[in-house]
């Protein structure tokens, strides 16, 4: 296998790890999400118009904290959930992808009437608004807030030294990691 297939092969490996992850941390946002939402509707029996679009703002809040948390810590890996910039560009995609999802609940909600409860038809509504925000959510998430630098001008070297690789055992490469010795300087009049 020569090099920039071993490169691309762990290419591979990082995308479909970092699109489950993806998946799965948003399977447990669609569940935080509807919970809320159901919840709300059944104590303020609110199941249309606009204030209907104030009660999926206050469930989609819920679902991007818990995205946001996760999504940084576990998906993409950035471990520093209190920069600010990366907060700042969270919060902007979450409010185009609320927008998103909002208006499509608000619209398809009643087109579901027929069905036996109200209930049941803005839950089928809020399923095509999470379809849709998916897409969104995932390439707005990757292209403006977990931006990785260009890996296109990297050597198999220094792929090989990233964190996220996932090695075949019998590949033959070794990682060595330098060791970071800490010198302790006592405080002046010590």
């Amino acid at each position: 296998m020569s090099v920039l297939a071993w490169e691309g092969s762990i290419r591979q490996r990082v995308f479909v790890r970092e699109i489950t992850l993806f998946v799965l941390v948003g399977a447990l946002n669609t569940v935080a999400d509807f919970s809320t939402l159901n919840l709300l509707i059944v104590i303020t029996h609110i199941h249309q118009g606009p204030l209907l679009f104030a009660l999926n703002g206050v469930s989609f809040t819920v679902a991007v904290i818990i995205s946001y948390v996760l999504n940084t810590r576990l998906t993409f890996r950035q471990g520093d959930v209190t920069d600010l910039g990366q907060m700042a560009r969270f919060l902007a995609v979450s409010l185009v992808g609320l927008l998103l999802n909002s208006t499509v609940v608000l619209l398809t909600a009643p087109w579901f009437d027929r069905l036996q409860s109200p209930l049941l038809a803005v839950n089928a509504g809020k399923l095509l608004a999470t379809g849709a925000s998916l897409g969104w959510n995932y390439l707005a998430m990757r292209r403006f807030v977990y931006a990785s630098p260009r890996a296109d001008h990297r050597s198999a070297s220094s792929a090989a030294d990233h964190r996220d690789l996932l090695l075949p055992p019998a590949c033959g490469v070794r990682i060595v990691r330098p060791v970071v010795r800490r010198q302790v300087i006592p405080f002046a009049g010590e």
